[in-house]
């Protein structure tokens, strides 16, 4: 093997969905990689623009056949779909770190295609010390995350000069009497806040918002913009826009679902 071709990992951001804002990066790295293993986040538009000159369409079907093989440029090119859905059986990360390494050990060149940014509430780092630990070459390719991106595509403004001057990225994957605190007051200060995997927490977010704002607060609170966005930047997007109080009711009679975000306020409806 060439020094060229030594196996490395890339770990690689395919953005919010929308093929177009993948990065120059990105495209030609997927198209010279042996090897892809790609998340659930990962848009079906992507898969068809990446690997398009594939016959049979087969990157249609890779999510539900978990494996094909592809030929591009000349070469052949295996994907592998190691999503990882809360409602449904799959693959463990142990098993992802596993395949990796066993990839790498193979000498192949192996492309971990994430959706968003690899760094943004993924494995990544993760992923990268296993690979480092193991000897092998990593490298980093950044995604524009959906938090942000999404936001923006939709003309909602994250920062306004001289009324909005910070952005706070967060999860709602283990929430508390702490962090509703923290967002509560970072809210009040005008700044924007982005909250990932909030879908089917919104009456608890509300409800955290309120009983552990300041009391003074609770009515702007309320009444504070709320704007939820699923599949962004894709042709099945959805968006709301209401406030804190009225949004969990409107994405349960929306049938909204994942993936969303969800954008609070003071100043994001302000244009």
């Amino acid at each position: 093997m060439t020094e060229e071709r030594r196996a490395k990992l890339f770990l690689i951001g395919a953005g919010p969905g929308d093929p177009e804002l993948l990065t120059l990066k990105a495209i030609n790295l997927l198209n010279a990689v042996d090897t892809v293993l790609y998340d659930n986040l990962v848009s079906t538009e992507i898969l068809d623009y990446l690997f398009k000159q594939a016959s049979g369409n087969v990157f249609f079907q890779s999510k539900i056949t978990e494996k094909c093989t592809v030929r591009l440029s000349e070469k052949e090119t295996e994907l592998i779909y190691v999503g990882k859905k809360c409602s449904e059986k799959h693959i463990t990360q142990d098993d992802i770190n596993a395949l990796i390494l066993e990839k790498l050990s193979r000498g192949k060149q192996v492309a971990r295609l994430k959706g968003g940014d690899p760094f943004i509430f993924a494995r990544g780092v993760e992923e990268m010390q296993l690979a480092k630990d193991a000897g092998y070459q990593v490298e980093i390719v950044p995604g524009l995350t959906s938090g942000l991106s999404v936001p923006v595509s939709l003309g909602i403004p994250l920062t306004l000069r001289k009324k909005s001057d910070a952005v706070m990225i967060v999860s709602a994957h283990e929430l508390s009497d702490e962090k509703f605190q923290s967002w509560s007051a970072f809210l009040m200060t005008g700044g924007t806040l982005l909250v990932y995997m909030g879908l089917y927490k919104l009456a608890q977010i509300r409800e955290g918002l309120l009983m552990n704002g300041l009391q003074e607060n609770l009515s702007r609170i309320n009444l504070m913009p709320a704007i939820l966005i699923q599949s962004g930047t894709l042709d099945k997007e959805k968006v709301i826009y209401s406030t804190v109080k009225e949004i969990p009711e409107l994405a349960l009679k929306e049938n909204f679902v994942s993936p969303s975000i969800l954008v609070l306020g003071k100043h994001i409806m302000a244009l």
